[in-house]
């Protein structure tokens, strides 16, 4: 699905801003189309898989950016996990890539922007530490529980317990790789600053 977003409040530059998650058959069409995005920037953009890093495609002009952002368990997996948002940037067009699971971070930013954004490269930056909250807000969930998990390990074990320890751990690990990697993506965007920033 591919939504054209406009930001809550006065923006004061032009831009326009694509919000796209559950990429079809369809989306890919019209992202070929109407965007002229290639197959190459297409498979890594819809790649569920795809770790945090930067690229500049010199012969597109286009930047791409992924980050990881915290999911927080389901039935499916009983402890967090990451997934990435990837963020397209092709001249004054800036194309948002997710998953479902993460749809709810986007939107609540652009009920509520930054209103100091001036420029596409500003609005991401302005995404990225809107989403980069929900990894405090993920790590305190888990401190709760963790200290919860200690009163009762330190009065009785039970294997419940136990089991619900090793998916705090699980979630910290998932976490903080995560967290590792973004840091890299973002300290690797301080080398090519004459290309991105």
């Amino acid at each position: 699905m591919i939504i054209k977003q406009k930001l809550a409040g006065n923006i004061d530059f032009d831009y326009k801003w694509y919000d796209i998650y559950n990429c079809d058959d369809h989306d890919i069409r019209l992202l070929k189309d109407d965007f002229d995005l290639t197959s190459e920037i297409i498979s890594y953009i819809t790649d569920l898989h795809e770790r945090p890093h930067f690229d500049h495609d010199y012969i597109t002009n286009s930047d791409l950016l992924v980050y990881d952002v915290p999911v927080w368990p389901t039935a499916d997996a009983d402890h967090f996990t990451t997934l990435p948002i990837k963020f397209l940037m092709v001249g004054h067009t800036l194309f948002t890539v997710h998953s479902p699971d993460t749809t709810y971070m986007i939107e609540e930013f652009r009920q509520k922007p930054d209103e100091h954004i001036h420029s596409e490269k500003e609005l991401i930056f302005a995404i990225l530490f809107a989403v980069t909250k929900y990894f405090q807000r993920a790590l305190s969930q888990l401190n709760s529980q963790r200290l919860v998990l200690d009163n009762h390990l330190s009065e009785r074990i039970h294997n419940k317990d136990l089991q619900e320890l090793s998916q705090v751990e699980k979630s910290l690990v998932y976490l903080s790789s995560s967290i590792r990697t973004n840091l890299m993506m973002l300290e690797s965007l301080k080398n090519k600053n004459q290309v991105f920033i």
